[in-house]
């Protein structure tokens, strides 16, 4: 359950295009279960693989491990089961952060300074991980070289054919560079993206240290007026103006207000008679109805008949209105 709770965790912190998106969870019978969005495939079936842009998918990845490294997490289960894929098979999303942590941080007192050894799969773990040594963002690296060798070898002749054997060997370069053993030689995850985009044909652009500074956070979240008078702490006001009121008001003589900006009301209907409503704006026409207890009930406008309507009256012995 720790896991699953770690999980929810970083899905709910990292909103991203490539990670898979959670909306909730809840606990039934001592059991605790997330509630995500549908993601059809998995990178685990060879089917999936072999129906892919296996570079496309690589970039993805790559992307999402952009955004965790920077924000200074690592994710430590990069494997390809752990890759979903959307119903069309263009998206990949990374998902299951069950072993996710934050790194180390000399000026952070919150956070455990020493990182759990020899944690995760074993065919996926780096060198430095196995031999319990001090490891980095870059141990997720050596886990998506892993990654990127098993969508090669999981590759159909036919499929295989198909890309051409310079994709095939431009993923193998990716995997063995990912691969070194020692950790300070391997590329990042923004090296490793910016490669893949070129690749496809694209470029990474990223906004300059200065543009950054210069932008101000928002929180959506900030109160702000939307005319409700709750979000930005505000009490609705009357005003001495009958005339300015949203709301009918009755005069002196018991008489039936104006409403100014919703409601006009036409005058000439009698005491129990029928008054005639329009919405400000130009809409249409409605009646009202005064009762005799001094209520009143609207009463849908009068509509023309449809033909098949007719034919029925007619057939029942009754007429037009």
């Amino acid at each position: 359950m720790a896991g699953l709770k770690r999980d929810m965790f970083y899905l709910r912190r990292f909103p991203h295009p490539n990670i898979v998106t959670v909306f909730g969870g809840y606990e039934e019978d001592g059991k605790l279960y997330m509630v995500m969005e549908y993601m059809a495939h998995s990178l685990r079936s060879r089917s999936v693989v072999n129906r892919v842009d296996v570079v496309r998918v690589l970039s993805d990845v790559a992307r999402a491990l952009v955004r965790l490294h920077a924000a200074g997490h690592v994710h430590r289960d990069v494997k390809a089961r752990n890759v979903l894929i959307t119903r069309g098979y263009e998206t990949a999303k990374l998902c299951d952060f069950g072993l996710a942590r934050t790194m180390p941080d000399e000026s952070r007192d919150d956070v455990n300074p020493e990182l759990t050894p020899r944690i995760g799969p074993p065919k996926y773990r780096a060198p430095e991980v196995v031999k319990r040594r001090d490891y980095g963002t870059s141990s997720d690296m050596y886990g998506f070289g892993i990654m990127c060798q098993q969508l090669v070898k999981e590759l159909k002749k036919k499929r295989r054919r198909a890309i051409g054997e310079e994709e095939v060997e431009f993923i193998l370069n990716i995997a063995s560079e990912c691969l070194r053993k020692d950790p300070g030689t391997r590329p990042t995850a923004g090296e490793c993206l910016k490669r893949l985009l070129e690749y496809r044909g694209k470029s990474l652009q990223l906004c300059s240290r200065e543009t950054a500074k210069k932008r101000v956070g928002y929180w959506i979240d900030a109160p702000m007026d939307v005319g409700t008078f709750k979000h930005a702490g505000k009490e609705p006001t009357v005003s001495s103006d009958p005339s300015s009121s949203d709301t009918p008001s009755d005069d002196a003589n018991g008489g039936g207000g104006e409403d100014s900006d919703v409601l006009r009301v036409r005058e000439g209907g009698t005491e129990h008679g029928d008054e005639e409503d329009e919405v400000t704006g130009g809409g249409a026409h409605k009646r009202r109805r005064v009762d005799d207890d001094g209520g009143d009930s609207v009463r849908a406008p009068h509509r023309e008949k449809s033909p098949r309507e007719r034919s029925r009256d007619r057939n029942d012995g009754g007429g037009d209105a």
